[in-house]
């Protein structure tokens, strides 16, 4: 059996280890389109606010993919699948079959479509290089003040950082 998973953060990890628990020897493949392991995306805004370096971020051990067995793409975007026949094409034009698929990217920020949303100095916040972007910003500009727009949870976190 080939597993594969597309998307690297917390539901794929738990992915691995429920597949673990009951597939001791089937084939695992992770593909993720960000260039890290794994990390925790709540703790973006903490990265952001320089409450934790990138190194603390990671919710599992460095070796979690090695024990597990784990054929790791990163910085690798899928796109294309065909369910019928049971593969999928990279970005690079690689071919990955599998006989069982997990999409587990996470959501996409939703952008308004407002007058000026795609000027410089406009970010979304929901990945690690969203922040570093937003981070490099404020430095480069000297950026005192932020308007947010959005009072979720991601927007809540955005303006705490």
């Amino acid at each position: 059996m080939h597993y594969v998973i597309i998307g690297n953060s917390a539901s794929g990890v738990a992915a691995i280890e429920a597949i673990r628990e009951s597939d001791q020897k089937g084939k695992i493949t992770v593909i993720s389109k960000e260039p890290y392991l794994n990390y925790s995306r709540p703790l973006i805004s903490y990265f952001l606010g320089r409450k934790v370096k990138l190194d603390q971020m990671n919710f599992c051990q460095k070796d979690f993919f090695q024990e597990n067995k784990v054929d790791l793409f990163l910085n690798k975007k899928v796109e294309a699948v065909d369910c019928r026949k049971k593969y999928l094409i990279l970005s690079n034009g690689q071919r990955v079959a599998f006989d069982k698929l997990l999409i587990a990217t996470g959501g996409v920020p939703i952008i308004p479509d407002i007058k000026g949303i795609h000027s410089k100095g406009v970010f979304t916040f929901t990945k690690l290089a969203d922040a570093q972007k937003i981070e490099k910003f404020i430095q480069t500009n000297k950026v005192k003040t932020a308007t947010v727009i959005g009072a979720g949870l991601i927007g809540l976190k955005a303006t705490e950082a």
